[in-house]
């Protein structure tokens, strides 16, 4: 069976140790304890901190090892005051679920605004993707599919629908410029992107130096099959910055 990945070194929630000069919390694992202070405390006491402070732990540490309280020791609020913040576990980890797809959302919309051009913001996109997605460990995603199946249904949709029709998008775009070719499938070629992006992430695959040195690598393969010769120059020149 699955090791149930600890977080400050026992098993059902992280270890608390208190600090001298007040109250404060912080949490580690095999590491140097992370402190929260009184007054760093005082100003983190409201919802957007609590949620933002919760993703962190997930992410790090999976969802069923970091209890309610927990968090609350972490950030040194009452638990009424997480409370206020969200009604249930479930109801955390749902904000912390739809605060990381917004966070993404908002990124891909600044790179898209940001890259005229199809095949560098095709880059762009992709690389942004392989490093933040794999900010989500193992164990917060192996929680998510097991006993939060409408957040895990969130990750899905904005992977396989959002993401896909980003990409889609701009291998529309890139084929009406002349840098792909036209008579490419673009839900086809969309589809075969975020599959080897998945592969990826899920470390199926060879192991490259960095999420950079992967986008490069499956994007020249891809546009081999892909881009025209004007687009295959422009990916070059692109590559040789």
């Amino acid at each position: 069976g699955r090791q149930r990945q600890t977080v400050g070194g026992r098993e059902g929630g992280v270890q608390h140790q208190a600090q001298g000069g007040g109250a404060s919390a912080g949490y580690g694992r095999g590491q140097q304890w992370v402190c929260l202070k009184e007054k760093e405390i005082d100003s983190m006491a409201d919802e957007t901190s609590i949620i933002a402070s919760a993703q962190g732990l997930f992410h790090r540490f999976g969802i069923r090892s970091v209890t309610m309280d927990d968090v609350a020791h972490h950030l040194g609020i009452s638990k009424k005051t997480l409370y206020c913040a969200a009604q249930n576990k479930d109801a955390l980890v749902e904000k912390t679920v739809g605060r990381f797809i917004s966070q993404k959302k908002g990124a891909i919309k600044q790179i898209c605004e940001r890259q005229a051009a199809p095949l560098p913001e095709l880059f762009s996109m992709m690389g942004y993707i392989a490093c933040t997605l794999g900010e989500v460990s193992e164990a917060m995603v192996h929680d998510l599919q097991k006993y939060h199946h409408d957040s895990w249904q969130q990750l899905l949709d904005f992977y396989y629908q959002y993401l896909f029709e980003k990409i889609k998008t701009n291998l529309v775009k890139g084929a009406a410029s002349g840098d792909y070719r036209a008579d490419m499938k673009p839900e086809f070629a969309a589809m075969l992107l975020l599959q080897v992006l998945r592969l990826f992430l899920r470390k199926e695959l060879p192991q490259f130096n960095s999420s950079g040195d992967f986008v490069k690598n499956c994007l020249d393969f891809f546009l081999v099959g892909m881009a025209t010769e004007q687009g295959r120059e422009v990916c070059r020149a692109y590559l040789e910055q």
